[in-house]
């Protein structure tokens, strides 16, 4: 102790180093107007690689300059800080008025009076950066509901089968919506043949006369080696667009070459086979009718029945009933979910966007069906219906209703019976719905956590905690300065106006009468500068006090109160 004061007492003029209590002494001092500066005691230099230490945030590199950056120097402050790089923006606190700020690939801190345009200057430092094409992060404290609604906006989804594995079954649907029941052969049509079989002797003699057709051609082969092609098509294109150079040698290159060409001639050809098979059976078909047409003549003979009918009949009923039941086993298809993680809750763990595609079912919400909720229900139902009533006599009238929900719907394929949702949810799978202060935790963390090269934060104690604010963003905003980005905070709390130590602060004042003024300074010299008029200057200090703890009685008061607490407690 009587060293203490015989430093005090002989060299009063000169600098005091000191070792506080503890961090809250030291910060209460540094506002009672003392130069301070922090630095850390190694205790075991045999384990000097794992202590912590405390870093000047202005990189001096002689002892001269730690000297003169505890005194303030101007001029060394102003030498250190040139050291980085500053970006000159013009901002806009109000419309019509603009001037021109430089920052720091650092933390930059904009203070002030409410309703001194200071989320206007940081809106107009966004729109700036967009018009560059650069993409900042910006996080604004007062619109978290709206922000996290625009992150679980579902318009980006798109509404379509294949993300649930299934093919949108087009032809399907196509097949059940021109479909019509084929007629069958009437009894009295043969009755008729047999009747007049008679009245041309001649004509009864050809043999033609009692031929019937070839019967309904089986189109199932041909149509799937159409599918081939149409794959062959799409895979030749693909692999054209590939640099296989770059992956296969010369011979290698040739040989798949062949192998595709190889492959496309053969499907061609099983193609152009199935295509005769069934054309041929098609014209077989016709010409026999037009045959027994003309030797029925005009005797009146009637020439007997190409077909009974029945196959025609039997192939269109089985053809549709295996299109309705394609479709409902797509229905059937489970839901879809991918996640995508959205940041850390203290006491809930992890949390996710989850985004979810599902076929409509008994369990689905109209609202994940826009507009066509209400149709898309109904065709599912009708659908249903007809597949549960495939063999039913009244078969026709469900088909019916199943065609007027699906053009109800204007259904060309499964696409319309996909619903999109987009949630929150935990780890689990759960859903969650976050407090308005765990919104702005998960949308600033989510913010601070992204690339880029620019963070923009308004507010970032709007419905948080000092604890968070303490323990979590401001040791996340010196990580970012240690990374050389560029942060631009506007903000009324003090642990991050004050604690970062910015390399510029900004300071608005309302002055009155719709006058506003502008200043910028930082702690290291201690001043603020009103950019029109380096005259008019502030104390950083003092300011920052007033504007952000009340003043420096109540800063004190606070200070005292703390203090007590740590050495005796409180009554």
């Amino acid at each position: 102790m009587r060293t203490d004061y015989f430093l005090l007492g002989e060299i009063p003029n000169e600098r005091l180093f000191l070792e506080p209590r503890n961090l809250r002494t030291l910060g209460i001092r540094a506002f009672s107007g003392d130069n301070a500066i922090i630095g850390s005691d190694v205790q075991d230099w045999a384990s000097y690689e794992k202590c912590t230490f405390a870093e000047l945030r202005l990189p001096v590199s002689t002892f001269e300059q730690l000297v003169l950056l505890a005194k303030r120097d101007v001029n060394v402050i102003k030498h250190l800080l040139d050291k980085k790089f500053s970006e000159t923006i013009t901002v806009s606190p109000a419309a019509g008025v603009e001037f021109a700020l430089s920052f720091y690939n650092d933390i930059n801190i904009i203070f002030g009076e409410k309703g001194t345009g200071k989320s206007r200057i940081l809106a107009s430092i966004n729109e700036y950066l967009l018009n560059q094409g650069r993409n900042p992060q910006y996080y604004e404290g007062s619109k978290r509901e709206e922000n996290l609604s625009a992150l679980l906006d579902k318009s980006d989804m798109v509404q379509s089968a294949s993300i649930l594995g299934v093919d949108n079954t087009s032809d399907k649907i196509a097949i059940i919506d021109s479909w019509e029941e084929p007629g069958v052969t009437l009894l009295k049509e043969y009755c008729n043949w047999y009747r007049t079989s008679g009245f041309d002797d001649a004509k009864v003699k050809m043999k033609i006369a009692k031929m019937t057709g070839l019967g309904v051609p089986d189109e199932q082969m041909y149509n799937e080696t159409l599918d081939d092609l149409d794959q062959m098509g799409t895979i030749t294109k693909a692999i054209k667009k590939v640099s296989v150079g770059n992956y296969l040698s010369p011979d290698d290159q040739a040989e798949l070459r062949r192998i595709l060409a190889s492959l496309s001639a053969a499907v061609k050809l099983a193609a152009k086979k199935e295509f005769v098979e069934v054309e041929s059976q098609n014209l077989a078909n016709f010409t026999i009718e037009k045959i027994k047409a003309l030797v029925a003549g005009n005797k009146g003979s009637i020439p007997i029945p190409v077909t009974t009918g029945f196959e025609e009949y039997a192939c269109s009923r089985l053809k549709l009933a295996n299109a309705v039941q394609t479709l409902k086993e797509g229905l059937e298809t489970p839901p879809y979910s991918s996640r995508e993680f959205l940041g850390p809750l203290d006491d809930k763990g992890n949390i996710y966007i989850v985004s979810t595609w599902s076929f409509w079912s008994d369990k689905s919400e109209k609202a994940d069906y826009p507009r066509t909720g209400t149709k898309v229900s109904e065709a599912a139902g009708a659908l249903r219906n007809c597949a549960k009533h495939s063999i039913k006599a009244d078969y026709l009238s469900y088909v019916g209703k199943l065609k007027e929900a699906l053009g109800d719907l204007e259904a060309k394929s499964l696409d319309c019976f996909v619903g999109t949702n987009r949630t929150i949810a935990l780890e689990s799978g759960e859903k969650y719905q976050p407090s308005n202060g765990e919104k702005g935790i998960l949308l600033l963390r989510r913010a601070l956590d992204s690339e880029s090269s620019v963070y923009l934060i308004d507010e970032p104690e709007l419905g948080m905690g000092n604890s968070f604010i303490e323990d979590s963003i401001r040791p996340k905003l010196l990580e970012l300065s240690r990374q050389h980005r560029t942060v631009i905070v506007a903000t009324h709390n003090a642990n991050i106006a004050v604690r970062t130590l910015p390399y510029c602060t900004i300071y608005r004042e309302h002055v009155g009468n719709n006058v506003y003024r502008t200043y910028c300074g930082n702690p290291f010299t201690d001043s603020l500068v009103d950019i029109d008029n380096p005259d008019n200057k502030r104390n950083w200090t003092e300011t920052s006090l007033r504007t952000l703890e009340g003043g420096r009685e109540a800063f004190d008061e606070r200070g005292s109160i703390y203090d007590a607490a740590d050495n005796q407690g409180v009554a």
